[in-house]
């Protein structure tokens, strides 16, 4: 997904602009940082979870019977726990919500399909308007998740995280896949994750080994997820000094850039955000 829709739609959260802006004071925060890179970038554009080992137990339905442990449905409400912000409410009608109630849903997750809900969930290709989240299963039993009424993000967001990516690349402490460095001078990247990766660049460096699509999602969203293999010239998985210096460092962050997961995995660190239909008003909003 590119686009973005208005946050009103989601529950509603605490402004960060007020707690971001405490933390940037002095201007010696993260994003003050990045500002830097954000110069660079302007001066050469003038010259030119994841699941566990065990299998999952069986989870109770609303109706006392056991609720399937596997399935489009059962993989459907793992992602939502996992990937959206607490409170956000799926639309859905009548047959897909008996199909997600007896998978287990909260009753707090859905919403009937006639809503103002953000996304929804369906059986089929996205309503005309639409714009695909993610998808779970094959054929008449996949459940597809869309976000209703995506707006483009203004040409200068997109821009801005264009040239924040161009700066983090040209800076030479920067390790990046080829593949990566792509999605990023693209701007297929969630600008949470392009100025947290900007702020830890100016400051010591990184490597960034990966930028994975979730499992599920449509490969057009914003990528969220990166797993970062060095730090400050150091190799994480070689260097338990350096990794517990990176984790210190993302604890640091405050909202909007902080992650809201740091995991250990095969080659380093994944640090994850949950999805959010418009990132770049969120770093706006904070000061960014």
């Amino acid at each position: 997904m590119r686009g973005r829709v208005s946050p009103r739609h989601l529950a509603r959260r605490p402004p960060v602009a007020a707690r971001l802006r405490a933390a940037l004071s002095g201007r010696r925060g993260l994003l003050a940082a990045a500002g830097a890179l954000v110069a660079v970038a302007a001066v050469v554009a003038a010259l030119l979870t994841g699941p566990g080992d065990d299998a999952p137990e069986d989870r109770p339905a609303l109706d006392g019977r056991p609720a399937p442990a596997s399935g489009p449905a059962r993989e459907l409400l793992d992602w939502a726990a996992g990937q959206l912000p607490p409170g956000t409410r799926l639309a859905a009608d009548p047959a897909v919500t008996a199909t997600l109630r007896a998978a287990g849903a909260p009753t707090e997750l859905l919403t009937p399909a006639d809503g103002d809900a953000a996304l929804a969930i369906g059986t089929g290709p996205p309503p005309a308007g639409s714009a695909p989240l993610a998808r779970f299963g094959r054929g008449d039993e996949a459940l597809q998740v869309d976000v209703r009424e995506p707006e483009r993000p203004p040409e200068q967001q997109v821009t801005r995280r264009r040239d924040l990516a161009d700066a983090l690349l040209a800076n030479p402490r920067t390790t990046a896949d080829p593949a990566v460095a792509e999605l990023l001078r693209e701007g297929r990247v969630d600008a949470r994750l392009v100025w947290l990766l900007a702020g830890v660049t100016a400051r010591a460096g990184v490597g960034v080994a990966d930028l994975p699509v979730v499992p599920g999602e449509d490969d057009g969203v914003l990528r969220r997820v990166a797993v970062l293999d060095a730090f400050d010239g150091a190799a994480l998985t070689g260097d338990p000094a350096a990794r517990e210096q990176l984790r210190a460092w993302l604890a640091a962050q405050r909202a909007p850039l902080a992650p809201d997961s740091v995991e250990p995995v095969d080659g380093g660190l994944r640090v994850a955000y949950r999805f959010d239909p418009d990132p770049d008003g969120l770093v706006d909003r904070a000061g960014g």
